[in-house]
Parts: structure tokens; sequence; C-alpha cells
């Protein structure tokens, strides 16, 4: 290893081998390194070093370990608002399934990309969003440990991202059959006029359920004939039902980021509005909230995404639905699909369901896009005839 070192300096250098400047210090007698770009900023950093040693808060990097760090990043960006508390919630479920594997107790410093490996290669039975989400939480740990200057290098850097066995999940949505057999169950049974709405808004809207049990009054403008979506019911880290502040797609509120609107005439523009002014009625007679939801118990409380799916769950299996893992977002599928199908534009698609980007609306309706490609080819090759566009190529 070669040393230049400054002036007067003596224990920091710059390192060919490693292409950085070091600077050395020692604590109790073991000698530890610092690592920059510049000799400025390696200096600033030993003497910010040398500063916790003096006034008794220095913490040795070498015996910090990997799940406290990538706990102490989700507490980090909790308390700096960089995350929703089910969103933290979430990450720290995914913190304890790596806390409950062959990395748990070691060292950021000690860890090699083979062990890493060796963890992500036992969840290839998983989804693949499963396996991103591990790989996205260690990758994010590790750079943290980069910046905080704990390692030099990030191992996660040789280590390949496993493919799930199961392969990319495929969206459900029902079938234009299915769905009239939805509809006729719903006007002839009585589920409560609450419930039935907000099955018949996702159904029509594509909303997701939260969206629509988070709806205030205000939300809904006759005058301009559209729904103003913009936030969602959430959970809270202890799992507490509560009203966000925005929607999924708008993580941070800035600038109106994670608001939409969706027009009256998504589905015939009078019958939608006669749905939410029947929806206002219904609401009128119940207990009223604080927030002055459009959708809520009789009571007054909050109607979770966990009530709506068992609701929509037992009226698939009294019409006979086969279909594998129901759930009530395949409503927002269904809606989806009939866009798709009626050859609705992507960019148009992904504003209403409310995408912060059309690619994420792309990969979701890879498969559906892929079905009705061949007709849109058809409309196309018809387009040319009507037009007399052709070429004789004898």
């Amino acid at each position: 290893m070669s040393k230049k070192r400054g002036n007067g300096e003596g224990t920091i250098y710059y390192s060919e081998s490693l292409n950085c400047w070091v600077a050395q210090y020692s604590i109790k007698g073991k000698r530890k390194s610092i690592y920059g770009k510049t000799k400025k900023e390696v200096t600033e950093k030993k003497i910010q070093a040398l500063s916790t040693i003096q006034n008794g808060t220095y913490i040795d990097k070498s015996t910090v370990e990997l799940i406290q760090l990538l706990k102490d990043i989700e507490n980090a960006k909790l308390s700096a608002n960089l995350i929703k508390e089910s969103s933290y919630a979430r990450n720290l479920e995914t913190i304890k399934v790596i806390e409950k594997s062959n990395l748990n107790g070691l060292k950021v410093q000690e860890i090699t990309s083979k062990e890493l490996q060796d963890f992500l290669n036992t969840k290839i039975e998983s989804s693949q969003s499963t396996i991103d989400k591990f790989w996205q939480t260690l990758n994010g740990g590790f750079k943290k440990a980069i910046a905080e200057d704990i390692i030099l290098k990030n191992p996660m850097d040789k280590v390949l991202r496993p493919v799930a066995k199961k392969g990319r999940k495929k969206v459900v949505a029902l079938t234009v059959f299915e769905q009239n057999k939805l509809l006729e169950f719903l006007r002839n049974n009585d589920i409560g006029e609450t419930y039935s709405n907000i099955i018949l808004l996702s159904l029509f809207t594509g909303m997701r359920v939260g969206e629509i049990c988070a709806l205030k009054f205000s939300d809904i403008d006759f005058a301009e004939k559209k729904i103003i979506v913009q936030r969602t019911l959430t959970k809270t880290a202890d799992y507490s039902l509560i009203l966000g502040d925005s929607t999924k797609t708008g993580k941070r509120k800035i600038d109106g980021v994670g608001k939409r609107e969706i027009p009256f005439q998504v589905y015939s523009g009078s019958l939608l509005e006669c749905l939410l002014k029947k929806q206002i009625h219904t609401a009128s007679s119940y207990v009223r909230n604080k927030d002055k939801l459009l959708f809520c118990n009789l009571d007054g409380s909050y109607i979770s995404a966990s009530k709506m799916n068992n609701i929509f769950k037992s009226i698939c299996k009294i019409i006979g639905m086969n279909k594998n893992q129901v759930n009530f977002h395949m409503l927002r599928h269904t809606f989806a699909t009939r866009c798709i199908e009626s050859g609705m534009p992507p960019v148009v698609l992904s504003k209403l369901l409310g995408h912060s980007k059309i690619e994420t609306t792309l990969n979701v309706y890879v498969d559906v896009f892929e079905k009705y490609r061949n007709d849109n080819l058809d409309d196309l090759n018809n387009y040319y005839q009507k037009n007399n566009i052709k070429y004789d190529f004898a």
C-alpha cells in the first residue's frame, strides 16, 4: 500500500490501492481508519472522531450490527416524516425476517457477499416483490454504512438478485360475464347501501378501497363533475386505522403530489353522479364522524379494507365465482382491464389509476395489453383499408 503523507499530518495519507484518502487514529490501543475522496474530507472526519472520544460520545463502528443499523434507518425516516407509520411497520416486518436469518448478530464490517447471497437465495420461493424488498432493504443499509464510514465498499455489489420461482404475479380481474353477475347480485341483494356503493365505486373508477373510504363530502365536486382523490386510510405502527394525508402514490404530499381527479364520465357520468348523491343521502343518516367522510360505518367509525375484502369474498362465494386468491383489489384490476379492452391509451389509464409512472401501468397490466395487441393491429389494418393506404409490392 502506497502512502503519501501530508506535511505534519502523519496519519493522513492517500492509498493508491484503495484509490482514496485514509486517516488513522487510535482508541484503547486499536487502530481505526477513516476513508474519503479528499484529504480535507478525511481530516474533518478525523477531527470529529477525536472530538467524540474526548467528550465520551464515541461509538466503535466496528461493533455496529446490521440489524440495528437497518432499524436505525427506519426510525430516522419515520422521525423525518419520510415514510408513513404503516410503511414503517411493514419495513420493520421485513427486518424481523432478516433478524431470524443467518445475518442476525453479524457486524456490518464482517458480513460477506456470500452470506448475503445465501440469505437471498433462501427467498426464491417468495414472490419477486418480496425478494426485491429484501434486496432494497439490505442494499440501503450498506449504502448508509458507507456514508457513515463504517465500511468502504458495498458487499451487495457482488450479490446476484434472485429470481422468484413462481415468476411474476399476474393480474386477476373479473371477466365481463363475472362482472355482470356481480352487478346482478348487488341489484337483487341488500348488503348495505354504503358497502354496495364502495364496491361499485371501485369497479367503475378503479379507486383503491382505502381511497374510497377516505373520501370526504367536500371531495365530490358536482359542479365540475369529478371526484378529487387526495388521501387514503392507513395504519399506524400499532395497526390502528387513521386517515392519511396523501394517497398511496404521494408518499409525501408536496405541491399536490399524489392528488388526482376522476371525472364522472368514467362511467356514464349521470350514473356515477347518481350513485354519489345516493351515498351522500345514506351517509347523512349515519353518526357523523369528525372527518366528515362520505363512507363510514353506522356508528361513524372507519371502514377497514379487511372488512370490505371479507364482504367481497362472501359475495364471490355466493355467486360461485371460482377465482384463485379472490380479493377486493380485483375490482380495481377489473376497471383497468375494461379500460384497456376499450382501447384507452396507457397514459390516460395511468392517470386515472394514480400511478406515479406510466411504466407501473405497463408493467402491472402487461398481459392485458399483450392480449389485446392483435385487436389493435386489426384496427390499424382496417384503418389503412378505409383510407385506401396501400402499396403493391408485387
